[in-house]
């Protein structure tokens, strides 16, 4: 599944911005699904057309579970797109090992945001307000837009039901409220080890730049890559802090880069069309007979077999920088060699007299001659 890990699909994401909408189309592997430790969280698959694509509840939001009668407030701690699962905070966290141990995961579904606290009128025979944490029990959104220069989509969550109700209720001017997104917290500054550079080398001026004849008229001359590679072979030293050659920039530079590859493919395609029409210019050109259509066939025959030869000659210089033409070139002095050594063994080879052994005796001449 492109873009998510098994880790992501268990523990869930910490995240408040949505980045993008794979979650709404990804296919879990069922072999995500088996616990691999004791400590890792059961995984229950839901399908992509029940999962939620727009998350209104995430990780930092006040929220409450619904049919709570002490309405004890609780924080979001992660959420898992994958599965619909909001992961809660405990107030106790006694193992700190595994995030996925000390959360309690219940269902977006049972989820109610906390908007605040706000004033109710009193009730009968008191004069003082009531103040009373409200909640929104349906939420609303905007069309959501995405924000290029930020990374992700947003929208404002708008409450469209409280319990309990606002005051105001009527016409709904003070009930259908924004209610604000959490602030993500800040990251922790970490204090560089022995293994970080530190900041005032990193802003060190290691190059300066040459000092250049105050004569107008004078243009430095670059060297050429010969004399280059002859200081190479001398040993000369070379400053460190000295730019690097431009000779050597076609060599260390990735030559299969998609820019070079694309400038490559161009290429081609400009030479195969260039060639096209220059042959078939000269066959129109000398008909001896021919009528064009038949020119111009006869010229994409030979367009065809001019590729072709091309291709293999290509093919062959491709081996020759591979070494594979040297290498079938030793191949075959050696075979030379090892037939040479075999025949030489093989005619200096002398047979001793031994017990079981027969000697054929040279035929006579008699023999020969019939």
């Amino acid at each position: 599944m492109s873009g998510f890990i098994r880790h992501t699909a268990l523990l869930g994401s910490s995240s408040i911005y949505t980045r993008s909408l794979r979650h709404a189309k990804a296919v879990l592997p069922r072999l995500w699904s088996k616990r691999v430790a004791w400590a890792d969280p059961h995984l229950k698959h839901v399908k992509p057309k029940d999962r939620i694509k727009w998350w209104n509840i995430v990780p930092g939001d006040q929220i409450r579970l619904r049919g709570d009668t002490e309405s004890v407030l609780r924080e979001v701690q992660s959420v898992n797109k994958l599965t619909n699962m909001v992961y809660l905070r405990r107030e106790t966290e006694l193992h700190k090992t595994n995030a996925a141990t000390q959360s309690q995961g219940v269902h977006y579904s049972k989820c109610q945001l906390f908007i605040g606290k706000h004033q109710f009128p009193p009730e009968e025979g008191s004069s003082e307000p009531k103040v009373l944490p409200v909640f929104a029990t349906r939420v609303d959104m905007t069309n959501p837009r995405w924000l290029r220069q930020k990374g992700y989509y947003f929208w404002k969550r708008i409450a469209a039901n409280t319990t309990p109700r606002l005051p105001g209720s009527a016409d709904k001017a003070e009930e259908r409220m924004v209610i604000p997104w959490p602030t993500p917290s800040a990251r922790p500054k970490t204090r560089p080890s022995a293994y970080d550079t530190p900041a005032e080398v990193v802003k060190a001026i290691t190059y300066v730049l040459p000092r250049l004849p105050s004569a107008l008229n004078f243009v430095p001359k670059p060297p050429t890559q010969q004399a280059y590679i002859n200081a190479i072979r001398k040993g000369k030293n070379v400053d460190p802090a000295a730019p690097m050659e431009v000779h050597v920039t076609r060599e260390l530079s990735n030559p299969h880069s998609r820019a070079k590859k694309q400038a490559r493919w161009k290429a081609a395609q400009t030479h195969r069309r260039e060639l096209l029409e220059e042959i078939v210019k000269a066959e129109v050109q000398n008909l001896d007979g021919r009528t064009r259509k038949v020119a111009k066939q006869e010229a994409i025959f030979k367009w065809k077999v001019r590729l072709e030869e091309e291709r293999k000659a290509e093919m062959h210089r491709r081996r020759v920088l591979r070494g594979e033409v040297a290498r079938f070139e030793r191949q075959k002095v050696m075979k030379v060699r090892k037939a040479a050594r075999l025949e030489k063994k093989l005619s200096g080879l002398e047979l001793r007299p031994t017990a079981n052994q027969v000697i054929p005796a040279a035929p006579s001449q008699s023999a020969i001659t019939a």
